[in-house]
Formats: structure tokens, sequence, C-alpha cells
């Protein structure tokens, strides 16, 4: 079935990025074909707490934040290892900045007293979103999707669910034609490729994000299944080019069950295959995941002993620590513990030497570490990796346990198409491509290999999205 060629800019996905680039390119006058592989709208923006991370907010000073932009700009900068473009990271501060009276425009509400601090940064930065889901997802992702979709011209914005667009055809003489997995075609004169990552594809991490599947049977993906890389297929096709390869958010997991750990608990240690501690095991999740890639052979053993065990029935984790809105299981919680501990999936010994030698780690080493480890704790200091006498607790009850961790829950990927600050997609040489544009988790370049904090995916998704739709509307209406 051949629609009716439709005025004006196609948008392929409806996350976050998706339908703000919809709502504003409708805003600017154009009329939108949006499309969606899946049965409803929202995409990953939808399944998230919906943070937006930005500094130097109204809601900041509500709070009694003293927070300024250039401070932001400063820690992404270092974040990033000075490696993003510097016009890309301005128009992450000044434009997630003016996300928040946006979003409150169209009824979403910030709440001062919800600001957290999302990253590593000394100020709370991470705004977190409330009002009505209309039941598109769990918490403030769902909020502000719903809040953004609600504002949509009906006679403006039209809306394919069930869509998936698999190919694209763009015309010499201007105008694309995309067609859909079914055979639909629909035709426009501007595309923005907001379609997500490709974390649900095996395939495409392989190709892309090789450090996400190097232990075979072990990746998974939080996000939607339709997040197959579909942008970058088709952004290729028009001489599109990807950046950041091998990069994206890996989370760190015993792979017991298929749930996200944001925070460990204070009675584990994690020693590598030499038997050696490497990091704070308290650290965020966005240090977790690369330091633990960098380790010989991407893995390590999360050690505990029966205190623990004790420890974890009677202080059971917090499954939603931060307020976000939506409870998540832990693969540490004592119930979980106890069954993998029965499955064998959990090494347990009655003795640290015989603990070493089933594992495969040095005795000698692992012995010295713990030795070590229980006299810090005596001491309450930690001075390898500066844990708080509070978050230290001893590990010396037998019997002792060992739990197989890899970094293979992938979160988000950072690799992906090449974009500048006006969210045109650029060609090999850096030249934009008219009339195509792209935002969200299609995107590549805004990250280097730590992600920055909770909400900055979001951020940039609404915020490119927005960009996306401004621009593409605006090249329809200037072409002749």
């Amino acid at each position: 079935m051949t629609l009716t060629p439709r005025r004006r800019v196609l948008v392929i996905g409806s996350g976050g990025a998706g339908v703000a680039a919809s709502l504003e390119a409708s805003r600017q006058g154009a009329e939108v074909i949006l499309l969606e592989s899946r049965d409803q709208l929202g995409g990953a923006t939808s399944m998230s707490a919906g943070i937006i991370f930005a500094g130097g907010t109204d809601t900041q000073k509500k709070a009694g934040v003293q927070d300024t932009k250039e401070e932001l700009l400063a820690y992404y900068a270092a974040i990033c290892q000075w490696t993003v473009s510097p016009k890309l990271l301005e128009t992450m501060v000044d434009g997630c900045a003016d996300l928040i009276p946006w979003l409150e425009d169209l009824g979403v509400i910030f709440r001062p007293e919800d600001l957290y601090i999302a990253g590593m940064e000394k100020n709370p930065r991470g705004h977190k979103p409330s009002g009505d889901t209309g039941g598109r997802g769990p918490a403030g992702g769902a909020a502000i999707i719903n809040a953004i979709v609600t504002a949509f011209d009906e006679q403006k914005v039209q809306v394919h669910t069930n869509t998936r667009i698999t190919s694209i055809t763009s015309s010499t003489g201007g105008g694309t034609k995309v067609t859909s997995e079914d055979g639909r075609e629909f035709h426009g004169d501007s595309v923005v490729f907001a379609s997500g990552g490709f974390g649900a594809s095996i395939e495409k991490l392989a190709r892309y994000y090789p450090d996400a599947v190097k232990h075979e049977g072990w990746t998974w993906y939080i996000g939607p299944e339709s997040n197959q890389g579909d942008a970058i297929d088709m952004a290729l096709s028009v001489g599109g080019t990807v950046v950041n390869e091998n990069s994206g958010g890996l989370n760190v997991t015993p792979n017991f069950i298929q749930d996200i750990d944001l925070y460990m608990p204070p009675w584990l240690l994690y020693l590598n295959i030499h038997g050696r501690r490497f990091i704070n095991e308290l650290s965020p999740y966005t240090i977790a995941g690369p330091t633990l890639v960098a380790q010989p052979k991407s893995r390590c053993w999360g050690i505990f002993d029966t205190r623990a065990l004790t420890y974890a029935t009677d202080h059971p984790l917090d499954p939603d620590p931060y307020g976000l809105g939506f409870k998540m299981r832990s693969n540490w919680e004592a119930e979980t513990l106890h069954k993998e501990v029965a499955s064998g999936r959990i090494i347990k010994a009655d003795s640290l030497s015989e603990l070493a030698r089933l594992t495969g780690m040095p005795v000698e080493s692992v012995e010295h570490t713990i030795w070590k480890w229980n006299q810090d704790v005596v001491h309450g200091k930690d001075p390898e990796f500066g844990k708080q006498s509070s978050e230290m607790m001893p590990l010396d009850q037998a019997p002792f346990y060992a739990a197989d961790v890899r970094p293979h829950a992938v979160g988000i990927t950072y690799t992906g198409l090449e974009v500048d600050e006006e969210a045109r997609l650029l060609d090999q040489f850096g030249r934009p491509i008219p009339h195509f544009y792209a935002a969200g988790e299609a995107v590549g370049g805004l990250e280097k290999s730590i992600y920055p904090g909770g909400g900055y995916s979001i951020g940039a998704a609404l915020l490119f999205g927005r960009i996306a739709g401004k621009n593409a509307a605006s090249e329809v209406k200037a072409s002749p």
C-alpha cells in the first residue's frame, strides 16, 4: 500500500528523541509522519525514570543549590576526556537546562526536593520528573512521553505504530521514501533518525561494540527489543557515518536475574582473576562497568562470607534507593543468594584457599588480599580504594562464597551516527547531509567511555530531538 505523499518530515522512532522532534517540527508548521516499530509510543524513554541531568536550573535555585552551566561544562569535558566536540557539550549544557521549563509548560512536574546527585559531581543535577504517565510506563520517563504526545496536534502529527522501517531511498531531485517491513511506503522531504541504539541486536553489538559480547551467553539489554540499530543501517545507506565505536554503558552483573544493580551491598568484595581488589566496590555504576572491562579477561569474583549472608537477610537492599518511582530487584538479595548457592552458580568453600583453588585465583594472593582487608576493617580505613568505615565489614566467617561477575548488562550504546550541534547527519568528511537528522541513542559521539550521570542520555535525546525537529521543518520550509 502506498500512502499519498505528505508534508514533510518523517520521524523514525518514538522515544524521547522522536516525540520531541515530532512536536517541534509540527510547531514549525510542518506536517509530521511519526513511524514506530512497536505497538506503542515511548521507546526506551518510557521504560526509564526520565531523569534530566542539568545544571544552572531554576529548580536547583529553588532548592538552594548553587550550580552553574560553566561548572557543568567543565565536568562534562573532564568525564568525556576532552574528546567530545565542545560545541556539542555547550549545546548539551544550555539545552538541557532549557528542557526543564519546556517540559513544565507541557505539564511535567520537577520538584526541587526531588533533586539528587546522579553522577560523580558534587552538586545534585538529577532532575526527577513526575506527572501523568498515561499508562505508557512505570515512572517519570513515561510521564515525559505522555506529556509530549498529549501536546500533539493530530492534524499535523500522523502516528503509525507497528511500522518498522527497513529501507530508505533518497531522490537526487529532492524527497525521501522510506519503506516498512510489510511494504508500506511513506514520503517526505526531511528525515529524523530516532529509532534508538542497537543494544537488543547481538549481531550489531558484535560489530560495533565487541566489549559487550566478550563472554557468550552473558549479554542482555535493559531497553526495548526494538532497539536493533535500524538507524545505523538506514543512515549509512544515505552517506552517514558511525563514530565512537566499541563504546557504551555496561553494568556489572553476576547474571542471576536480569535487572540492573544500581548500587552494591557493603559486604561485597571484588577480586580480579589475580586475586586482587581493583576498585571501590561501592563506586557508581557509571564507573564500575568500564573499570571491569579493563581488568584481565574482563571478569572478577564477588567474594563474601557467612556473615554477609546473615547481613543480607537482616538488612534487605532498598529496591528504589533514589525514589525514582519503580522498584528494582537486586542480584544480591538474600533469597537469590541462597538459591544460587544451592544451584552451584555461587561457589562455596570452607576456607579461602579452597575458594581460590575452585575459582582459579592464586591462593597466596587471595589469602593476602582478604587478610589485608580484615586488617583495614579493624583500623576503620580503606587505604587502597577509600571506602568509609561504615561501608566496611570483615570477611572472616566460613563458609566463603564467590560469584562470577562480568560487565554484560547493556544499559546504553554510545556508538552511533555522527551529528553536529544542529543534529544534522554528517558524512565521513564531517559535512552535513541535506535533509537528514538524527537524535537520541541513534547518535554517537556524545560520550566517551564513562557515562556522565543518570539522566544524561534522556536529556540528550529530548534536546537533540527538539533541535532535529525544528531544523528539519525549517529546512523543508526553506526548500524551493
